[in-house]
């Protein structure tokens, strides 16, 4: 992408170099499939452990904190979907290997309403205890 897209502009960073081309219809769905493509396998692996343990531990031990255990699985979500989606666009559909195949559809199909859902609830939980001695 060396031109401009139309709606398209860059974004400078403090050296002044732009850092991307940021498209003025953009969805954050959008973006963040963009982000995970352009992700190693090994990050996207991180990310999915990373958030998932994080998201367990934090949970078990420190139950107050599920907002911020729910950020953690929203995370986590997020590398499952760039995983399968990798997975999907990288391998031929072969005739003996559908129910990998299907396996694999519905499991990037069902990591969006999960994150989308962990990242409401970490979200909302958020603001419920950052706010929640405040009366208006």
């Amino acid at each position: 992408m060396n031109d401009l897209d139309e709606g398209a502009s860059p974004v400078q960073i403090e050296g002044g170099a732009p850092s991307a081309l940021v498209d003025a219809n953009a969805s954050v769905f959008s973006i963040l499939a963009q982000r995970a493509s352009s992700r190693s396998s090994a990050e996207l692996w991180t990310t999915t452990l990373g958030g998932s343990l994080n998201a367990t531990f934090i949970w078990m031990q420190h139950p107050s904190l599920h907002w911020l255990s729910a950020g953690c699985a929203a995370v986590a979500a997020y590398g499952i979907w760039g995983l399968a989606d990798r997975a999907i666009e990288t391998r031929p559909v072969e005739r003996g290997h559908r129910i990998g195949f299907a396996l694999l559809r519905t499991t990037r199909a069902l990591a969006v309403p999960v994150g989308i859902v962990a990242a409401i609830a970490a979200m909302g939980s958020f603001m419920a205890v950052a706010l929640g001695g405040w009366i208006h």
